[in-house]
């Protein structure tokens, strides 16, 4: 291949802008040159540096800190599946060689855990220098060479200068290199520093691993702990270089050869003028207080340890208090004042100094001291022991050079190197904050006495104070902010090193004291309490809710290496003893996970008072006496009180003491919890682990877990106190002593009072329902217990539903009901209540009872055996004898409380609320099924009695209105559904719920979209008449077209389905049809009202039997659109089928574009011996021949009937605008109003007609474009049109099958099939909102377009009218031309009322007068405004105040109500009070003209709006109204098949001098609590009002006075589902009124005080207090105060009375909206009885003044 020189120019353009623009473009300026580094501002900007590597000559410079925290973790830039940054370099072919300037700037939250190794911010370094950086909040974990800067730092040229590292550095191999700083140097580091722990196997050291360079003017604060072969060291592990001025100062902890400074100095390695002062552990060889081997020639000189050195294990002797072995090396003036002991404390004699010698030519130990005193050793070798006397005094260091290396404060202190000296410095700086001021102390400098001290605040000098004052206060501050400060000692010959660094937090405000505590705002201030421990007068308070889950998480304040937050108090001598007031906020996120005992928020508390707390999320581990609270509430002075939390405590030993909320208790607890999950050894509670205090009022829900030696209980694992008024329901596992209220009672312990309901489960001994052992005269009374006993291992006996043994103490008036048996289900015989027992002389067990039936346990020890019968109300009368039913027991007299069983006098009548419920996240989605569930953490008091999950295609989908539902069980906790018969690629809306005899309760709302989905799929059903395969989706479809053996069977379509290019497998000839020309389908396919949309065919030339069905044959196809089609193709071919013969097609629609050759049409291409009715298709078609704009041939004997098209048809030959060809067929009743363009053989209906018929049939001339026809009548489009022309559409059926278009608004005013407005789909589906904003001459609606039908809407909005101004432009003329009827008028209260205020009616008097009259008030009465005309059009009679009063007849000849039948002209019959009907009498002729409001269209109404296109809700404004008028408004949306319109909405305007009221009103039997919205009251086919409205209410206003009189009323007036309405008044009623409330079921409700009413709107809620109701007649439900529901007759009592028209209509199941539909869920039933029940029981009545 040949490229040409001018491509390769462009290729490698590419290339280069390609990689080098972007490069530049990684930083913030510069362009890495020495002189105009790369700029650093950003984590994306460091990571780019790793772009070059091995590059000498580039520099970068830091402008800012950076903070990798949330780049690192879990979804940042450098998680990397938890492995964290990649280190820049990795080897020395790819290792970082240029310059980096971190400019006095820091690195924060640096991230590694990866097993590999060279892990560290840079990887490998090579030549490079880097300086002026820090690192903080490292944690680095690598297998080896790793450090916190750098892990390898190659080549001696290397330089690392004025760098330091804050954090943690692992090595998980037992080889090594691991340092702080660097984990392998070659090169130089200078002025460095590293803190924090260092770990790892061999070559470990607190700033260096291994140290092959030069480490100067540096140091180490870093725990260091080797492994087992080590080489440790504080400073540096292993070392062939060199170490100079340089100090460490934590401790060490290796294996073989570790010592406080070097591990191992090898080789010609050489320390000089430093020093170590940390303690040295090890239980290998060779260790030493400053190096643990010297070897080879190495060089020590001036040094020294200050560290003790203990042996940890074994009986090696190579310890030593500077060296643990010095094997032919030098050492020469240093010394050691440490101990060297074994860990039990014993000293390992002669090791002052060196452990061992090994001489040779190198081996020199010269001018060496130790501390006889203060190491304990009277000989070493290699050094001369001295007092410490002694060694602080100059004269003892012969030879040593205190003029250039050495100071010593004489008779003050040891020796110290001049390099590192500085004057003594003040010492244990404490810093105390107050209410505005912190108080500083410290300690003077030992051995010398400054002149003076600088106090510095925040690294700024803050005062300068004199020598003889070592406090000071700063008044200087302010509440709510912390500060640090360090202080140092002034001398003539300069300033001292600085003391301690503190910080203080300063509180909110509040001095401390009891009256004015101090105010905890932040998680700062809450820490700083820790300051005041042994202080019993301090106090504080939480003034908001505090969160620990950032600051205890890595990278924040008390993360503590992973360790979390440290409790305040660890013992006695350190605890919190002051009060701390939660003030009822909590804290959440408190972690903590030490290997140590007391862990909690409090670690030990003496004589304190904790209250008002609560802790939340906690996550607690420790060793031993661990509670999320406290872990040693010491003192019997100790109370808690009203404190809760909520996570888990685990202990991580056998030995216990370790409670959900508090550890071990010996004060008092009082109306405390705890909920989630305890674990530990021995002594474990729910609520404590050792009680030898008092709890009370207090309760445990937490699972609790003990060790196999246990004592667990469900509250207290070990109690010595007293338990009295408290409970636990959770389960309890343990061993021994295990009890699901106490493990263990012991001594004099006593319980009373209280109960548990969880399982318990052990595999050991003495294990009860309610206390494992009770021993040495205890004392439980008045106790029960319900968990079962379960043994799960083991042959042990001492198994009880109450306890397990009693060992000589009391049981008094108990009971237990729970099961005892082994875990494979069998019983445990004869342990109904006592598993074993003790007697002695404390020993009582009397007045105990167990259920012998629910237990299945026939005999017990200390208890008598009852039936469920007999111990459950009514109790039998030989059961609970002598118990105290007064003072201490509660019958359950509804079974509500205890299922019947008696329950403590304390235990709160239960409040039923509805069940808490979560959803559970979804998984394992395919096309059509997915995985979800839920967790009802909450039953709301009462039995969960079924759960599951609800979804629907719409969002927030409920137990009543959903596509699916499962149901997953009872009771509480989590469960798991399996969603199924999804459609794929769509969106489902899906959450839990849980229903209780309150309700139902919801989760969360959570979508998800089922997968994409092209092959076939199995549809629902089994394919025969009763049961037919359910299409719903496209992949069913697809099964249906290969399943050509299932041709013959049954299908309906169960929705619509999209069937566009977009949708289809093969996207380029598109949908392959349902039947060839071999097999055709022969069975019914029932669209059911359903669409398939834009169909996609391209299948030109000579391809045959194309549409969505090929070729039928016997088949029944109904009920279907195809809608927008895309069809390309040969011969017969048609939207719906391309050729039928010998079957049935009714109902069914076509729309979109065909082409193709012959024999093609807009719905079927060719029929024979087929019938079809009922059809038509606005379809534009071209073709070759025999072309038709519904058939392209009909022939054989087929009929077409009923039946139009719309569409265009262009061909040459044979092609027609309904017909091509008609052969030996029939067309009736049929139009076509289509353009026509053909050749030959063409005509506006038919092309060509041979031996057919073709009867009542017609085309328009003038759309058509064709004056002539081979069949059909030819009329204009006047004539074709509304009013239609007498001779067009003679003998149709204007009746059943088809509708005239009156209004012109659904079909141009062409007529169109009936079911086509009851059940087609072509026009769009919208709603109208609720009439908002209404003033005097104006308001504001809307709507919502939820569908468009398969069609694009391209417009909407509103239209409105008053019913007046329609009913005045109806003329006589179109009255007596108006079909009316004898059929009587419905009047009903259900959801075809014909007869609501609006309403128009036209009629024919028994005087054959024509006229019309208007409902203007609706109810017992029937209230009309009339017109009566004769017949040359003049007004016979009218007016505006006709009432008819009910079973009255009503003349309206002369327009009034008669009771001489002969005269009437209907008859207004009241059947009861909601049935209602308007019978026409005498001859009289009626008909509804239009219904409420059913008169706005775009063709009449009094205004409109548009409002856009598509879908979707939107607003409008109505404006330009009269006022005190009543109007209808309703939405309209229009597509291509015509406009929809929503339900129209009645609403009055304002009088110019109105009073407005807006209500807050909820109605107990609609309000749900679980949704805080009132249900939409339902009629019998759904809402019965539209858009958000709940139901209809009316307001009345009365005087303020006797008796009271009610003087305005505002009529029925919508009530939203949120509880809001609007009622309006004329202005001159102004003044104070009690506002009255009526609803059609609910009691008559009046405001509690009178209401000033005016000009200025004014509000009113009755339903957020229980005082807004007058008498506090309401019912809480949730947080809203209802109305109470169910007086059905508006007497103003519920009683029999309306008990018994809801008992008769629950019985049949009455539907409809009806006023004994309580709850307005459509149907009568026991639900609604229920109401009534209860508020007949409880005699409610309307309560007035």
């Amino acid at each position: 291949m040949t490229i040409s020189i001018k491509k390769m120019a462009a290729m490698l353009f590419a290339i280069f802008t390609a990689v080098s623009v972007p490069l530049h473009a990684q930083f913030a300026g510069g362009n890495g040159s020495s002189t105009d580094p790369y700029q650093i501002e950003t984590h994306e900007h460091l990571n780019a540096v790793r772009n070059y590597l091995n590059n000498l000559n580039v520099h970068f410079i830091m402008l800012n800190d950076i903070d990798l925290s949330a780049a690192c973790a879990p979804g940042g830039d450098y998680y990397n599946a938890g492995e964290g940054w990649i280190p820049i370099g990795s080897s020395t072919s790819s290792a970082f060689r240029g310059v980096f300037n971190g400019n006095g700037y820091k690195i924060n939250g640096l991230f590694i855990n990866r097993s590999a190794l060279h892990q560290g911010l840079f990887g490998y370094t090579y030549g490079s220098l880097i300086s002026n950086l820090g690192i903080e909040n490292a944690n680095i974990t690598g297998s080896t060479d790793c450090g916190g800067l750098v892990a390898v730092n190659y080549n001696p040229s290397s330089i690392i200068n004025n760098c330091y590292i804050v954090g943690s550095v692992y090595g998980t191999l037992i080889t090594g290199n691991i340092g702080g700083l660097v984990g392998e140097n070659d090169g130089s580091i200078v002025n460095c520093n590293s803190n924090g722990i260092v770990s790892g196997g061999s070559y470990t050291g607190g700033l260096v691993g291994q140290n092959d360079g030069s480490v100067e003017d540096s140091y180490s604060s870093a725990n260091v702990t080797g492994g087992s072969s080590s080489d440790a060291g504080g400073l540096v592990g292993y070392l062939t270089g060199s170490i100079s001025n340089s100090y460490c100062t934590e401790s060490v902890i290796g294996g073989g050869n570790t010592g406080g400074m070097v591990g191992r100095a090898w080789g010609n390695s050489t320390i000089s003028n430093s020093y170590c002062t940390g303690m040295v552990s090890s239980n290998g060889t060779n260790v030493g207080g400053f190096a643990g081997r010297i070897f080879g020639n190495s060089n020590i000189s001036n040094c020294y340890s200050r560290g003790n050195v203990v042996r940890s294990g074994g009986s090696n002797t190579n310890f030593g208090g500077f060296c643990g072995l010095n094997d032919n090396s030098k050492v020469i003036n240093c010394y050691s004042i440490g101990s060297v002991k074994t860990s039990t404390g014993a000293n390992i004699e002669g090791k002052g100094f060196a452990g061992n010698i090994v001489t040779g030519d190198n081996f020199l130990m010269s001018g060496n001291y130790y501390d006889m005193t203060a190491s304990g050793q009277t000989s070493a070798t290699g050094a001369t022991g001295k007092s410490t006397a002694l060694m602080m005094q100059q004269a003892t260091f012969t030879g040593w050079d205190f003029t250039n290396i050495w100071h010593i404060d004489e008779n003050a202190d040891y020796p110290t190197l001049q390099q590192l000296y500085f004057p003594p410095a003040p010492r244990n700086l404490t810093a105390i904050a107050g209410n505005g001021a912190v108080y500083l102390n410290w300690n003077s400098p030992l051995g010398a006495t400054p002149d003076g001290y600088n106090i510095y605040r925040s690294g700024e000098l803050l005062n300068t104070i004199p020598i003889e004052t070592i406090y000071f206060t700063d008044n200087d501050v302010v509440n709510g902010t912390t500060y640090s400060y360090y202080v140092s000692a002034i001398y003539a010959s300069g300033e001292s090193l600085p003391s301690n660094t503190v910080n203080a937090v300063l509180f909110n405000g509040g001095t401390g004291s009891f009256s004015d505590p101090y105010q905890i705002t932040t998680h700062e201030q809450l820490n700083s309490v820790r300051n005041y421990l042994n202080n019993l007068n301090v106090h504080f308070i939480m003034l908001n809710d505090i969160d620990l889950s950032a600051a205890c998480a890595p990278g924040g304040d008390y993360y503590n290496f992973g360790q979390g937050w440290i409790p305040f108090g660890s013992s006695s001598s350190s605890a919190f003893r002051g009060s701390f007031n939660g003030n009822g906020h909590k804290i959440t996120g408190l972690y903590i996970n030490r290997s140590a005992l007391h862990q909690g928020l409090f670690g030990y508390t003496y004589g304190s008072l904790i209250s008002n707390l609560g802790i939340e999320n906690a996550n607690i581990t420790g060793s031993t006496d661990c509670g999320g609270l406290v872990a040693v509430n010491y003192n019997p002075s100790s109370i808690i009180n009203n404190c809760y939390i909520v996570g888990s405590v685990y202990g991580t030993l056998i030995t216990g003491n370790i409670g959900g909320l508090v550890g071990e208790n010996d004060g008092s607890i009082v109306n405390c919890n705890s909920n989630g999950i305890v674990s530990g050894g021995s002594y474990t509670g729910g609520l404590v682990g050792q009680n030898d205090g008092s709890v009370e009022d207090s309760y445990s829900s937490a699972n609790v877990t003990g060790g196999s030696s246990s004592d667990a209980g469900g509250l207290v694992g070990y109690l010595t106190g007293s338990i009295s008024n408290s409970y636990c329901t959770e389960s309890v596992i343990g061993g021994g002593n295990t009890g699901g209220m106490v493990g263990r009672a012991w001594g004099n312990s006593t319980i009373s009072n209280s109960y548990c309901t969880g399982m318990v489960s052990s595999n050991g001994t003495n294990v009860g329902g309610f206390a494992g052992r009770i021993f040495g005269n205890s004392n439980i009374s008045n106790c029960y217990s319900r968990g079962n006993v379960v043994r799960s291992g083991g042959s042990n006996t001492n198994f009880g539903g109450f306890c397990g043994l009693n060992d000589n103490s009391k049981v008094i008036n108990c009971y237990s009901i729970g099961s005892v048996k082994t875990s494979t289900g069998a019983n445990i015989e004869g342990k109904g209540f006592a598993g074993n027992i003790v007697t002695g002389d404390n020993f009582l067990m009397s007045g105990n009872y167990y259920d012998m039936t629910a237990s299945g346990q026939t005999s017990a020890t200390g208890a008598t055996g009852r039936t469920t019968d007999e111990m459950t109300y009514p109790y039998a009368a030989n059961t609970y004898t002598g118990w105290d039913f007064t003072d201490i027991w509660v019958e359950d007299l509804s079974s509500n409380m205890n299922d019947g069983y008696p329950y403590l006098f304390w235990q709160p009548d239960v409040v039923i609320t509805l069940p808490e419920v979560s959803t559970a996240s979804i998984s394992e989605i395919t096309h059509n099924t997915a995985v979800t569930g839920g967790n009802v953490t909450a039953d709301g008091g009462a039995q969960v009695s079924v759960r599951g999950v609800v979804w629907s295609t719409a969002p927030n989908p409920t137990v009543q209105l959903n596509i699916g539902m499962t149901t997953n069980g009872t009771g509480m906790g989590a469960f798991s559904s399996n969603l199924s018969s999804l459609n794929p690629e769509t969106t489902y809306f899906v959450r839990a719920y849980a229903t209780n005899s309150e309700g139902t309760g919801y989760g969360s709302s959570l979508s998800f979209t089922t997968l994409s989905f092209s092959g076939p799929l199995e549809p629902e059903g089994t394919g025969t008449a009763e049961d037919p395969y359910q299409i719903a989706c496209l992949n069913n479809l697809y099964w249906l077209f290969e399943s050509e053996t299932a041709w013959d069977n049954d299908f309906v379509q169960t929705g619509n389905i999209g069937a566009s290019k977009s949708n289809l497998r093969n996207k380029d000839n598109g949908w392959i049809p349902i039947g060839n020309e071999t097999t055709p389908f022969t069975g019914t396919y029932d669209g059911n009202g359903f669409t398939i949309d834009g169909l996609f065919i391209n299948q030109p030339g000579a391809y045959y039997y194309l549409g969505l069905f090929g070729n039928i044959s016997g088949a029944t196809i109904a009920n279907l659109g195809v809608i927008n089609v895309d069809i390309t193709g040969g011969y017969c071919v048609g939207a719906l089928v391309g050729s039928s013969s010998f079957s049935n097609i009714y109902n069914c629609f076509s729309s979109g574009n065909l082409t193709g050759n012959d024999w093609i049409g807009s719905l079927v291409g060719t029929t024979y011996n087929t019938t079809l009715s009922n059809c038509f298709s606005t379809a534009c078609i071209e073709g070759v021949s025999y072309v038709g704009g519904l058939i392209g041939v009909n022939e054989g004997s087929s009929t077409i009937s009923n039946s139009y098209s719309k569409g265009s048809v262009t061909g040459i030959s044979y092609i027609g605008g309904l017909v091509g060809m008609n052969n030996f067929s029939a067309i009736e009743s049929c139009y076509s109003v289509g353009s026509v363009n053909g050749s030959s053989e063409t005509g506006g209906l038919v092309g060509f007609n041979d031996n057919s018929t073709v009867s009542d049939s017609y085309w328009d001339i003038e759309t058509s474009g064709q004056a002539s026809s081979n069949g059909g009548n030819a009329r204009t489009s006047a004539e074709m049109t509304y009013p239609y022309a007498s001779n067009t559409y003679t003998g149709w059926d204007f009746t059943d099958t088809w509708v005239e278009d009156v209004i012109l608004n659904t079909n141009n005013g062409y007529p169109y099939l009936i079911w086509q407005t009851t059940g087609g789909i072509p026009l769009p589906q919208v709603s109208t909102a609720p009439v908002t904003g209404i003033t005097t001459n104006s308001a504001i609606s809307g709507g919502d377009v939820s569908s468009d039908g398969g069609n694009a809407v391209t417009a909407k909005g509103i239209a409105w009218c008053s019913a007046s101004s329609i009913f005045s432009g109806i003329s006589p003329e179109f009255i007596s031309a108006y079909p009316l009827s004898s059929e009587a008028i419905n009047g009903s209260n259900n959801n075809d009322n014909q007869l609501t205020p609006g309403t128009i009616v036209l009629y024919k008097t028994n005087g054959n007068r024509f006229g019309k009259f208007i409902i203007t008030s609706y109810g017992i009465n029937l209230e009309l405004a009339w017109i009566t005309y004769n017949s040359d059009g003049s007004v016979y009679s009218s007016g505006e105040d006709l009432v008819i009063h009910a079973s009255y007849w009503a003349d309206l000849d002369i327009g009034q109500e008669t009771s001489d039948y002969s005269l009437a002209d209907f008859w207004w019959s009241l059947q009861n009070e909601t049935i209602r009907f308007l019978y026409p009498e005498n001859g009289a002729l009626f008909g509804v003209y239009l219904l409420a409001g059913d008169n706005l269209s775009l063709y009449i109404n009094e205004g409109y709006t548009t409002e856009g296109d598509g879908t979707g809700s939107f607003t409008s404004g109505i404006p330009g109204l009269s006022e005190e008028t009543a109007y209808y408004v309703r939405a309209y949306a229009i597509n291509s098949a015509g406009i929809a319109y929503g339900t129209p909405v009645k609403f009055i305007t304002a009088s110019f001098e109105s009073s407005i009221i807006n209500l807050t009103i909820f109605l107990e039997g609609l309000y749900d609590p679980g949704s805080q919205y009132m249900r939409k009251a339902m009629g019998g086919n759904g809402p019965r009002f539209p858009w958000e409205v709940a139901d209809q209410i009316s307001i009345s206003l009365a005087e303020p006075y006797a008796p009271y009189n009610v003087i305005a009323g505002s009529g029925l007036i919508n009530l939203t589902i949120d509880g809001n309405c609007t009622a309006y008044f004329p202005v001159s009623v102004s003044g104070d009124y009690y506002l009255i409330v009526n609803h059609r079921n609910s009691i008559e409700s009046w405001s509690s005080t009178p209401v000033s009413i005016g000009e200025t709107p004014v509000s009113y809620n009755f339903s957020d207090a229980i005082g807004k109701v007058y008498g506090n007649n309401t019912i809480l439900k949730g947080e809203k105060y209802c109305l109470y529901g169910a007086d059905v007759n508006q007497d103003g009592c519920v009683d029999t009375a309306d008990m018994t028209p809801i008992d008769n209509d629950s019985a049949t199941f009455t539907t409809g909206y009806t006023s004994t539909d309580i709850n307005g869920d459509g149907v009568v039933d026991t639900a609604d009885m229920t109401i009534a029940d209860n508020n007949g029981s409880s005699f409610t009545v309307k309560v007035r003044p």
